[in-house]
């Protein structure tokens, strides 16, 4: 009888700590997920995980480190001037009294504004 409730509790304790590193693992995957958000580009979340695998196998990255960073600081200067050019011209085209469609990319509001409608 003991042995059998030994056996019962070292299963539950067995199965417990599984749920557990399984949720570990879901959890470090949202962080992942939200540094990921952070850079502000759109990740390929396959090609990510496929890394993860890869490394977790020893398999070399297609990129060292610092190729990495680069290419990613490479990618966010990119952003940002497009982002800088796009708001640019809608701020030209207030200026020269044209109507805006993009209400939603709108970086400032005016009275005209649907916000203030």
């Amino acid at each position: 009888m003991f042995k059998s409730l030994f056996l019962i509790c070292f299963c539950a304790t067995a199965v417990c700590e599984e749920m557990d590193v399984a949720k570990i693992s879901e959890a470090m995957g949202h962080i992942i997920g939200k540094n990921l958000d952070s850079f502000g580009l759109d990740f390929d979340l396959d090609a990510v995980v496929k890394g993860l695998i890869e490394e977790s196998e020893g398999i070399s990255s297609p990129l060292n480190e610092d190729e990495c960073v680069q290419a990613i600081a490479t990618l966010q200067e990119e952003k940002i001037a497009e982002t800088t050019e796009h708001e640019l011209e809608q701020v030209d085209a207030v200026s020269n009294g044209d109507q805006i469609k993009e209400y939603e990319d709108y970086p400032f509001s005016t009275p005209d504004s649907p916000k203030h409608r």
